[in-house]
């Protein structure tokens, strides 16, 4: 059978990929370059490339990337390979790395949104949450700097940035975040949009107003009624 023909980017993928596999002095160097690449599959193979490695031989160099595209990729894979997912933790896994956790929060609050892209700026919000939850909620004076980082981007233009900004936020108790995702909840076509600022709103408890409590328990009244299909 004749081999199929693959375009630039597939090739560029499969010359990544090969770096998934044993061990490859140049890894870093060749994967690195790709990973804020357009492709999200080219993104991937390169990140994975990284991410399986000894994360003291790029942990340093993740957060202190200057390109802010780089940065918050690799700080996304630096999250999930320096912390483990609290479900899966083992009684003979060691500590948490809190100093790494505060480093990655640092990194991030030094990254500018308007520098970012759409996807980008989705990766940064969920950087934060895998960071959170696998190293802990931060101090009140980094949660307070987080809050003014995202807090002025909320709400945003689309759905899927404004259901990673609400859970967030409101996981961090910004004191504005009831009010703001009430007026989403409320205004969102959908029931599926409407049903996941109703989660992000459930453990909330700083920012209430009898009013807003109110259209909050109502919308439940009205989800009541919502058929699945």
């Amino acid at each position: 059978a004749t081999k199929p023909h693959l375009n630039e980017l597939a090739r560029l993928r499969k010359q990544l990929e090969k770096l998934h596999v044993g061990e490859h002095p140049k890894a870093m160097e060749l994967a690195w370059p790709n990973t804020d690449h357009a492709d999200r599959f080219v993104r991937w193979a390169a990140l994975m490339a990284i991410q399986r490695l000894p994360v003291d031989k790029w942990a340093a160099k993740t957060l202190q990337e200057k390109d802010p595209g780089k940065r918050v990729n690799l700080l996304l894979s630096l999250a999930k390979a320096a912390g483990i997912d609290p479900f899966h933790r083992q009684s003979n896994d060691p500590p948490i790395n809190q100093k790494m956790g505060k480093s990655i929060l640092q990194s991030l609050l030094r990254i500018e949104w308007k520098d970012l892209t759409k996807n980008e700026r989705l990766t940064l919000v969920r950087t934060y949450q895998i960071a959170m939850v696998r190293f802990g909620k931060p101090s009140p004076q980094v949660a307070k700097k987080i809050i003014n980082q995202l807090n002025t981007q909320f709400p945003a233009n689309n759905f899927e940035t404004n259901w990673l900004l609400c859970e967030t936020l409101a996981f961090l108790e910004a004191p504005t975040v009831a009010e703001k995702g009430i007026a989403l909840l409320r205004q969102a076509p959908t029931q599926e949009e409407q049903m996941e600022y109703a989660r992000s709103l459930r453990n909330l408890r700083n920012g209430w107003t009898h009013e807003l409590r109110s259209q909050y328990f109502n919308w439940f009244l009205k989800a009541a009624n919502y058929r699945g299909g």
